[in-house]
């Protein structure tokens, strides 16, 4: 499927080969071993950009699935499953590419999917709970954050344990940045 976790792992290999290619062309001995060296980093951009197109593409079938539901449970749980696919989208573009404003963006975009799971009404946004107990780290901070202003109860144990058992990733500085925001301010999660 794409937009899976394999996914995910194929662009962190590819990213690894590309850090390979570097070494290679350091110690290329002359300008047709730094040149085959080139192309080869080529090959593997174009396949990064392949894969991330892919993602993409998966996070667009979902959110038009969750457009054409039929009914309020369908387009919960199409959203939902977006939800969880760009947290991933936001790890990988910080850790693995560097791309901080790829990261941010799909921070917007979550917040569209709380805002479409609030429209749906019935405290629809608590949809994204079974996320709190997410394989994933990165997926578990994100939906604590999300649901840190209508279920604290739940949210910030998720957080605690993040900010702790993940210390020294982008999933534990993150969990870590946000409940210092809450301690300092727990107003700025309220409704």
């Amino acid at each position: 499927m794409a937009g899976s976790a394999n996914d995910d792992e194929r662009i962190a290999q590819l990213m690894l080969a590309i850090e390979d290619q570097f070494e290679r062309f350091r110690a290329a001995p002359d300008q047709k071993a730094e040149a085959d060296v080139i192309l080869e980093m080529l090959r593997l951009k174009k396949e990064v950009d392949a894969a991330l197109s892919e993602q993409r593409a998966a996070v667009a079938a979902l959110l038009d699935r969750a457009r054409q539901a039929t009914n309020d449970d369908e387009r919960a749980a199409e959203l939902v499953r977006a939800f969880a696919l760009l947290t991933r989208h936001s790890y990988i573009a910080k850790e693995e590419l560097g791309d901080v404003d790829a990261s941010n963006e799909t921070v917007d975009q979550r917040n569209a999917i709380a805002d479409q799971l609030d429209a749906i009404g019935s405290g629809r946004r608590r949809d994204l709970a079974p996320l709190l107990e997410d394989a994933d780290p990165g997926i578990r901070h994100a939906a604590a954050c999300w649901l840190l202003r209508i279920m604290p109860e739940r949210a910030l144990p998720v957080l605690r344990d993040v900010a702790e058992k993940e210390r020294g990733t982008t999933a534990g500085f993150r969990a870590s940045t946000t409940l210092m925001m809450y301690e300092s301010d727990p107003g700025l999660y309220k409704k």
